[in-house]
């Protein structure tokens, strides 16, 4: 049996449990014993753990994204004895909020700020969580201005459209601003 497979686990695929394996396991188990006798975990912190792969099933977000926000400070994660990266199950409500403030456009060291009002206070309000709020009317107020820049260009490009075929640039560079105003939804001329 190649050692790749024996990395993997001993619950590989047709692989039989060797003598050495099973010596191996008790090995593992006792020490893994042995830490929680010493209370380097407690039983609360055994139960509520798990590993990054575990993580990214419950999440659907990839293992590498994890790590990342794990590197950007948005998660908690600690080694456990066998080296594997473990997180708290709280880990799971966390990664849902940093997912939502992404969809909104947020970046991830922006969400640093303001992702401690979401997961450590139960009740908060802009009162409470006043640089977050903040952030959000900001990040509003950017989400306008680039609506507005998008909203230009599509006026633009309507124009060309209509004016397919033209040859002289100087009737294809600019939307006359009455065109502009009755291109815009809700917009009067």
């Amino acid at each position: 049996m190649p050692d790749d497979k024996r990395l993997r686990g001993i619950h590989a695929v047709g692989y039989r449990r060797t003598q050495a394996d099973c010596i191996t396991l008790c090995l593992a188990c006792a020490a893994f014993c042995a830490n929680f006798m010493t209370n380097e975990m407690s039983s609360e912190q055994v139960l509520n753990v798990m590993q990054i792969g575990e993580l990214s099933k419950a999440t659907g977000v990839s293992v590498r994204s994890l790590r990342h926000y794990d590197k950007q400070g948005l998660l908690a994660s600690r080694r456990a004895q066998n080296g594997y990266r473990v997180f708290h199950a709280d880990s799971v409500s966390r990664v849902e909020y940093i997912q939502l403030f992404l969809s909104c456009g947020f970046g991830t060291r922006e969400i640093a700020r303001f992702l401690p009002c979401y997961v450590e206070q139960a009740d908060f309000s802009q009162h409470t969580c006043t640089a977050g709020y903040e952030q959000h009317l900001e990040k509003m107020s950017e989400l306008d201005d680039l609506i507005a820049v998008l909203n230009e260009r599509r006026d633009r490009l309507r124009h060309v459209i209509a004016n397919f075929g033209e040859t002289k640039y100087a009737n294809l560079r600019s939307v006359p601003p009455a065109k502009q105003a009755e291109n815009r939804p809700g917009k009067a001329a």
